[in-house]
């Protein structure tokens, strides 16, 4: 099973561009197991309304001091800009997918 994460955050913050549309995401409080299994990720401005940014994770790391919180490398993709298919925890929706 994959995962999509769908985030808010607005006028891109704690979102750090890499290069080559390569982002870091903030600090997002999954469970190691959900942060493992994370093959996208969705920025939102709001709940409401597409992504304005996200693609296909490359990468993820927990923070370094120990929150239980987790970062997300991503290459952006114009694919992502997609609704949120499933429901929103306040600024966070974990969607599921089956491997096919």
């Amino acid at each position: 099973m994959s995962i999509s994460l769908h985030v808010i955050c607005p006028d891109g913050h704690n979102l750090r561009h890499l290069g080559n549309f390569v982002y870091e995401t903030g600090r997002w409080t999954v469970s190691e197991d959900t942060a493992r299994r994370v093959t996208r990720v969705h920025i939102h401005e709001k709940q409401q309304g597409p992504a304005y940014q996200g693609g296909d994770v490359m990468s993820w790391r927990a923070d370094p001091e120990g929150t239980g919180r987790f970062y997300f490398t991503y290459r952006a993709s114009q694919n992502a800009k997609i609704h949120c298919p499933g429901n929103w925890a306040q600024e966070l929706a974990i969607i599921r997918r089956e491997d096919h």
